[in-house]
């Protein structure tokens, strides 16, 4: 057994930061049913893509930090982990970095890797929540005075960073969101039944067919992983975009560019599309029968995915 696997096999002994934003019902890819299997011996997490990036990111963005912040940090040896908290029997801790030396006391670097979707969300709407109960969840440690988010994106090689203090009002209903779940489900060996906000499929006319076959699960998830990869491309080429209306300010046709790339760009302001207003035709004129002006297309046949993530 590898340290990894040790380390996957001790965090089932508690409830550690990763667990935290799930029982406080703000985790989108883990529920309160998802941890409790995992707490009562339940198939281990399976590894992905975007944890590995993670993981062979997480130093790289360190140094990062470290050089940006002018600061000391200390990676705790795989050995000691998880924590253990001195008060909380329940609570379990694997922090990624501690910040040293700085006159406020020990702190937390805690790292994030988003697809470049997540990393663009971040810059719009701020850190996610799921984050900052990650590192509350850290800072219950007394030894920990404050800590930092840092998240950072290799396809633009951006980084957000954010200091937080300890939020009292948040670590105590962690603390009870934790203990009441420990008891209630972990100790007694039952799962929820309940796995928050229910899901549900949108209404869909015609017979449903029901396929649970691997190369149904496999294209699934390959048809998945292309619609998050489109999403985030489009991020990218907005961004791309926005960068260029902005050079262009006024002009409406601006060329130019190198012996790699040559472009001319157009945007030039257009008149509104010319429509008919059925309503006010048929007020002028209700003896008029509209409908035999109306003309159907041709038939289509829409493809819709609808997912249903985590069983």
């Amino acid at each position: 057994m590898n340290e990894r696997e040790k380390w996957l096999q001790a965090r089932r002994l508690g409830i550690g930061g990763s667990d935290s934003p799930a029982l406080l019902l703000e985790n989108h890819y883990r529920n309160r049913r998802d941890v409790a299997i995992d707490k009562l011996g339940g198939p281990p997490l399976a590894d992905n893509a975007d944890l590995k990036r993670g993981r062979y990111l997480e130093p790289i963005v360190a140094d990062m930090y470290a050089e940006l912040a002018d600061c000391t940090l200390h990676k705790i040896p795989p050995t000691d982990l998880p924590l253990k908290h001195p008060e909380f029997h329940f609570l379990l801790a694997s922090p990624d970095y501690e910040i040293i030396g700085d006159p406020r006391g020990p702190g937390i670097l805690e790292i994030k890797c988003p697809r470049v979707g997540g990393f663009k969300k971040a810059q719009r709407e701020g850190i996610p929540l799921h984050y900052k109960i990650q590192l509350q969840h850290y800072l219950l440690w007394p030894k920990y005075k404050w800590g930092v988010i840092a998240v950072f994106n290799s396809e633009l090689w951006e980084i957000l960073i954010q200091e937080y203090e300890p939020d009292k009002a948040l670590q105590e209903e962690i603390v009870k969101r934790a203990s009441d779940f420990w008891a209630e489900f972990v100790l007694s060996g039952h799962l929820p039944d309940d796995d928050g906000e229910p899901f549900e499929f949108p209404d869909t006319d015609g017979e449903i067919s029901i396929n649970n076959d691997p190369e149904w699960i496999k294209g699934l998830t390959e048809l998945s992983e292309a619609r998050t990869m489109l999403d985030d491309c489009e991020e990218i080429h907005e961004a791309a975009k926005e960068k260029i209306m902005e050079i262009m300010a006024l002009a409406e046709v601006m060329e130019g560019g190198s012996s790699d790339i040559y472009a001319r760009i157009v945007w030039k302001t257009q008149q509104g599309r010319l429509t008919l207003d059925k309503k006010y035709l048929a007020a002028d004129n209700p003896e008029l029968d509209i409908s035999k002006y109306e003309k159907r297309g041709k038939p289509s046949r829409p493809f819709r995915p609808y997912y249903k993530i985590g069983g």
